[in-house]
């Protein structure tokens, strides 16, 4: 037994403690120790990598744990991740569908949940992507499944500012533009625009220039003209309606949303990488 002294006064005491499991000896206060005799319960004395290992009694670990949530937890981005073993930090849609090609699933390849639900991981609702534009390619292809649906099963909130599967009612904007602008057709991002020509070596794209006439302002940079009917070419003013871009994401999302929701109805079908109506 050891006593430290400041200015003759003991600050505390310190004993050489035995692990019990390992017999590593080391220098300890002995308050410490009598503490976490009293906290842990145990009965022995450890040091602190023993202890960490028993930091769960042995008869609760994994399943009989109150914490077992059968070795995998949610994440944040909504999938399953595994949480021990040989796979552990994996994603299960993944080991799931390496299990059934016989191989690991590379880092370019994206695993697509077919109906849309992340924690359904049966192996007839994946599909493998090879990379991540052929996945962005499926979502995009689904969204022209939809807008082919448009009302017939698909109608759009202008309220909501979302696609819905209800028909609604609302109040159509009748509005004419004074001088109709000549246009010309270029290709941008894989779609088909019209573009007015201003003058002076500038050109505007007509959906934006009809809704800054409609408004008798010019547009933000971070407000985006949205196509309803999906149709880039129809600059009617009824089917265009105004979004920022977070609101213009939440209407592409909607949109996938419904035809997922037809998936599950048996309208909209699935194979071998594309959605197609039934």
């Amino acid at each position: 037994m050891i006593k430290e002294n400041i200015d003759g006064l003991t600050v505390r005491t310190v004993v050489t403690r035995i692990c019990d499991d390992c017999g590593v000896e080391e220098l300890k206060a002995i308050n410490q120790i009598l503490y976490s005799a009293c906290r842990k319960k145990l009965g022995r004395d450890y040091c602190k990598k023993c202890a960490y290992k028993y930091r769960v009694l042995p008869d609760r670990h994994r399943e009989k744990s109150v914490l077992w949530k059968g070795g995998k937890s949610l994440t944040k981005n909504g999938y399953y991740r595994i949480n021990g073993g040989e796979n552990k930090g994996e994603y299960e849609h993944k080991i799931i569908y390496g299990d059934f090609l016989g191989r690991k699933i590379t880092r370019e390849e994206k695993v697509h949940h077919i109906d849309g639900v992340k924690l359904n991981n049966d192996i007839s609702n994946l599909f493998l992507c090879k990379d991540k534009s052929h996945h962005s390619l499926v979502h995009y292809q689904m969204e022209e499944v939809g807008l082919s649906l448009f009302l017939k099963y698909i109608w759009f909130d202008s309220i909501k500012k979302e696609y819905v599967l209800e028909e609604n009612s609302n109040k159509k904007v009748i509005f004419q533009i004074d001088k109709q602008p000549s246009c010309e057709t270029l290709w941008k991002n894989g779609k088909r625009y019209s573009y007015v020509y201003l003058g002076d070596r500038k050109h505007r794209t007509t959906h934006r220039y009809v809704f800054e006439q409609f408004l008798g302002r010019k547009l933000y940079k971070n407000e985006q003209v949205h196509h309803i009917n999906g149709d880039t070419l129809d600059n009617d003013i009824n089917n265009l309606i105004l979004l920022s871009r977070s609101e213009h994401r939440k209407t592409h999302n909607s949109l996938q949303l419904c035809v997922l929701e037809l998936y599950k109805n048996g309208v909209i079908g699935f194979k071998e990488g594309i959605y197609y109506v039934c």
